[in-house]
């Protein structure tokens, strides 16, 4: 393959080489990582976002669209799989591998963010379909949070065991295999952009210097999780106000830097509709005709129930 044709080519479209991304957001609870996460449904671009949510950041939206940070016509974008996730019922690692990691269209019930669900199916209650391998650069998949979705996969390796019950090293081993064949698949990005929030976890090494990793399963897991992101931004809260941080150098304390060349570490109010459409990083070059009146989808999608303000 010719690396210098590629450039050229990227050059010559006013574009980046590829047309799909992902992104790691993370940070202190509370810092702001679903909301920066949020932003990237002001994206033009994008069209459809399926919004897969262990930890009710649904109401960071909802409070992002009251404020009038995001219209109706944005918020509709958003198709949202609901997942309950506990320790007695790990569903978030069995849903995000049967939907994502084994490329078949599934269906997700509405009440459990279960796939497949029987008593759903049984009882004829609402899914949603699902169908990863049909998505494209117009779409968009949001992991809130990997933390949860860490936790989930010990669980589901330690199901029906007692609650006293301590990890064993295969127990962890199968915990780290159900997260290597996400990551693995999040690094892939093969069909469509990716973004994903979790939460801190600070390392420190011999010399007692403090190290925060992106939280995903194990320490082991954990330290690694960033390499499988092309984007990696660390939010947290300065002098009243959100910061974000995507650049390797700006802080020696934290796993961050773009391979898009990302900088979010000066912008006042951290944004990313702002800086990745106004870069051209979600050009989509596709071929796809714009909707029109007759086009079904996306105009004739529901509304969310939750669109209340006037």
């Amino acid at each position: 393959m010719d690396v210098l044709a590629l450039v050229d080519a990227a050059n010559a479209a006013g574009n980046v080489m590829t047309r799909l991304h992902n992104f790691l957001i993370y940070g202190n609870s509370k810092e702001g990582k679903t909301w920066l996460m949020a932003t990237a449904i002001k994206i033009k671009q994008l069209k459809r976002i399926y919004w897969f949510d262990t930890e009710n950041g649904i109401e960071t939206i909802i409070n992002m669209y009251n404020q009038g940070v995001l219209s109706r016509e944005e918020l509709a974008k958003v198709i949202l799989i609901k997942i309950p996730d506990t320790r007695e019922s790990p569903i978030a690692i069995e849903t995000m591998l049967k939907a994502i990691c084994t490329k078949q269209a599934v269906r997700i019930c509405e009440a459990h963010g279960r796939v497949d669900c029987a008593e759903c199916a049984k009882n004829k209650a609402p899914t949603i379909p699902f169908d990863y391998k049909s998505l494209t650069n117009e779409d968009a998949i949001f992991i809130d949070s990997l933390s949860q979705v860490g936790t989930s996969s010990l669980a589901a390796a330690t199901l029906g065991k007692p609650v006293t019950y301590k990890p064993l090293l295969d127990d962890y081993g199968a915990s780290g295999k159900y997260l290597s064949d996400l990551l693995t698949t999040i690094q892939a990005c093969a069909y469509c952009h990716i973004f994903a929030v979790t939460h801190i976890l600070p390392v420190t090494d011999k010399n007692e210097r403090e190290t925060y990793y992106p939280l995903c399963g194990t320490k082991q897991v954990s330290m690694n999780c960033a390499k499988y992101f092309g984007n990696v931004i660390f939010v947290q809260k300065q002098l009243k106000k959100h910061r974000a941080v995507s650049s390797s150098l700006a802080n020696t304390a934290t796993i961050a830097g773009s391979r898009l060349g990302l900088m979010l570490d000066k912008m006042d109010k951290p944004d990313l509709s702002v800086l990745l459409q106004d870069e051209g990083f979600f050009e989509s070059g596709s071929t796809t005709e714009p909707a029109d009146s007759t086009t079904a989808a996306p105009a004739e999608k529901p509304k969310p129930a939750f669109l209340t303000r006037k």
